[in-house]
């Protein structure tokens, strides 16, 4: 293709990816879901073997795609915190409190979405050593989001006689409001448990947008539909200083359905050392069924109370076509304070590591 038609088709890709988040509100995701709880279930709120939990999480995808004003279309930072309240006198229970905060911004149109959540826990231990417990969570906030329309192009932009796109020329598009804002309301149930140092486990359900807020740019009416998030882990000690920890992660909000299956594994290299890998493949799919979109590639350390993760999609999907073949790449660092050691047989601070 000449360069004049290869810009103008990557300029329209760019500017269809921004407009389709701005339509379907395309919620942030990450593929280390696994590190970042409190986005991914309010009920895991304060289950995380320790004190309290500090969480950093940062996505570069496609960047290798050039935009007007970055090399990183789309970008996600979230921050999150959580602790357990009076451990002593709740004894097996466990009654956790959270705030999470997220930055995202999307595509060429500089869609950028804002949040911050707070989250309450509690987790009802059923049996009276505390080896399994069932909790609920319920999570609210605000969320705002704001458009730069002038930073999105636009096909009646196209100047055939400069042969060139023309940012100035009317866009044929009417933006009632730059920045919209409303409330979130999530809930999730968990149930976890430990029965023996060998196994632990856990399955749980988080629901989104529960309340399925109103929002638009362009003044119409569009509700944005629940997601649910249906997820399970496991932690299996398979030798002296070895354990895997299959994981799944079942996703639906409208037609629009995603799968994560994979395991992580994890070796003690010295004491409250240990360094972990792990595989997963992400399915897409909708009324027509799943398809492979990428494969995960996750390695990392964790030495004390600091556990540090590195990620890479590998697309496989069409979408390696007009990304170029790049992929996302993704950071999380999670400080647990005064945490269990691995397997331990403190019951009712049981998390699977993954």
């Amino acid at each position: 293709l000449p360069k004049s038609r290869m810009m103008r088709r990557l300029f329209m890709f760019l500017s269809f990816c921004a407009l389709l988040s701005t339509a379907k509100s395309q919620d942030i995701f990450f593929s280390q879901y696994f590190a970042s709880p409190l986005t991914l279930n309010p009920a895991l709120t304060g289950l995380h073997g320790g004190d309290f939990r500090a969480v950093v999480n940062y996505r570069s995808q496609w960047f290798a795609i050039p935009t007007f004003s970055s090399w990183a279309p789309y970008t996600t930072v979230q921050a999150s915190f959580d602790a357990r309240l009076f451990p002593e006198r709740m004894r097996e229970n466990i009654l956790g409190m959270g705030l999470a905060f997220y930055n995202d911004a999307a595509g060429n149109g500089n869609l950028t979405t804002r949040a911050g959540l707070f989250s309450l826990s509690y987790h009802q231990g059923l049996d009276r050593f505390g080896r399994s417990n069932l909790g609920l969570g319920l999570q609210t906030g605000y969320v705002s989001k704001r458009v730069n329309e002038g930073d999105l192009i636009f096909e009646q932009q196209w100047d055939a006689g400069a042969n060139a796109f023309n940012p100035l020329a009317f866009n044929g598009e009417s933006f009632q409001n730059g920045n919209i804002s409303y409330p979130e309301v999530n809930a999730g149930a968990l149930f976890s448990s430990q029965p023996n140092e060998e196994f632990g486990y856990m399955f749980g359900v988080g629901v989104n947008h529960v309340h399925q807020p109103n929002e638009s740019f362009l003044g119409e009416d569009n509700k944005l539909n629940t997601r649910i998030n249906a997820h399970a882990a496991a932690q299996i000690k398979v030798g002296d200083y070895s354990y895997i920890t299959p994981t799944v992660l079942y996703m639906l909000q409208g037609n629009a359905q995603q799968a994560n299956v994979g395991s992580g594994f994890e070796y003690e290299l010295a004491e409250n050392v240990s360094a972990f890998a792990g595989g997963w493949a992400r399915l897409v799919g909708g009324i027509n069924g799943f398809g492979i979109d990428a494969i995960i590639g996750v390695i990392g350390v964790e030495a004390y109370n600091m556990r540090a993760g590195l990620s890479y999609d590998v697309t496989l999907s069409d979408l390696r076509v007009p990304t170029n073949s790049n992929g996302a790449l993704e950071l999380s660092l999670i400080y647990t304070h005064n945490k269990q050691g691995p397997m331990a047989i403190d019951y009712n601070r049981f998390c699977p590591k993954f």
